[in-house]
């Protein structure tokens, strides 16, 4: 693995993530036990509300050894959700957003990204322990997921930030999408996305 992530590092597969992506070296997974470890999930998409943009990205844990019993019958389990409000989407390029989750600290997780505006950057990074305890960082401002997996931001035209947390439940990713079209659908989210003070 360490031969693997120094070949990235090299190769500047990576994009500029708010905390360079450093190798390594690390233990071998399954000196925690066989099957600790079966893979992680990084996943994201645009979405609208009324005639607004947003992009929301997400990070999810496998099932394995070591989680089985809290995922029940899920296959994964998202940890962290974050959906921001933008003014500028690149369909073509997709260089106005990134993100990255690893493994390089099993059993705890790690993952990073950024979302571009028009004139500023949304930058997060969210991880989960062992001991089942969960946070973000969204540009400087920290959260404590246990009290919500999912955090809404809301770029002002001032270039502060907004935010909102709240708990979209515990979701396979497969399942995730469709939850956030729910929430979505609500006055909660028009409420807070559709401010005037919003970009």
């Amino acid at each position: 693995m360490l031969r693997s992530d120094i070949a990235d590092e090299q190769s500047d597969l990576i994009p500029p993530l708010p905390i360079k992506v450093g190798a390594f070296p690390v233990p071998h997974y399954d000196l925690l036990g066989e099957e600790s470890f079966k893979g992680l999930i990084n996943g994201g998409r645009h979405k609208t509300i009324e005639n607004k943009n947003l992009i929301f990205s997400a990070f999810s844990i496998k099932r394995n050894a070591l989680n089985k019993t809290e995922l029940e019958k899920r296959n994964d389990e998202v940890f962290f959700t974050i959906i921001t409000l933008t003014d500028t989407i690149d369909t073509q390029n997709y260089n106005l957003t990134g993100s990255i989750i690893s493994s390089r600290n099993h059993p705890n997780y790690i993952g990073e990204g950024f979302i571009k505006t028009k004139d500023n950057r949304v930058d997060y990074v969210a991880f989960k322990t062992i001991e089942n305890k969960s946070y973000a960082v969204i540009n400087m401002s920290l959260f404590d997921l246990n009290f919500g997996n999912t955090i809404l931001v809301a770029p002002q035209k001032d270039k502060s930030f907004r935010f909102l947390q709240i708990d979209l439940g515990k979701n396979q990713m497969q399942d995730l999408e469709k939850e956030i079209d729910t929430f979505l659908g609500t006055k909660r989210a028009s409420t807070f996305f559709l401010k005037p003070g919003n970009i």
